[in-house]
């Protein structure tokens, strides 16, 4: 093709198109950890990212803890590649409404196409 300059590189299936990207999260990570005035060990987080994705509800579980009913929403992330996110980080997402999500899993999209991040949170 007469013009182009290197070879042309085809779309990752895997990867998610912009006009996808529907909402703006927070990637915190943690950076220590200090006792609370109870004793109990807290993680200090601070801001990683700010991520543009598509968040999805996978699923939501109840159970019984302590005569407490608990639930949880499993959600994935899905965006543009973040450098410095891996599966051995120890972050968590924050979305616009201030709800936070514990990171389970951490996968690479492609080869630096996208990160895709599995996370719970307790549902309201």
């Amino acid at each position: 093709m007469e013009g182009v300059i290197g070879p042309v590189r085809e779309r990752d299936p895997e990867a998610i198109g912009s006009g996808e990207k529907d909402r703006m999260v927070t990637i915190q990570h943690a950076i220590g950890e200090k006792r609370d005035s109870s004793g109990r060990l807290q993680k200090k987080w601070v801001p990683f990212a700010t991520w543009w994705v598509k968040q999805e509800a996978l699923s939501g579980t109840e159970s019984f803890a302590a005569m407490q009913l608990a639930a949880k929403v499993n959600t994935r992330f899905r965006g543009d590649f973040v450098e410095g996110l891996t599966p051995r980080a120890t972050v968590r997402i924050v979305d616009q409404d201030g709800r936070i999500y514990d990171v389970v899993s951490v996968r690479e999209v492609g080869r630096h196409a996208g990160h895709e991040v599995m996370a719970w949170s307790r549902a309201e």
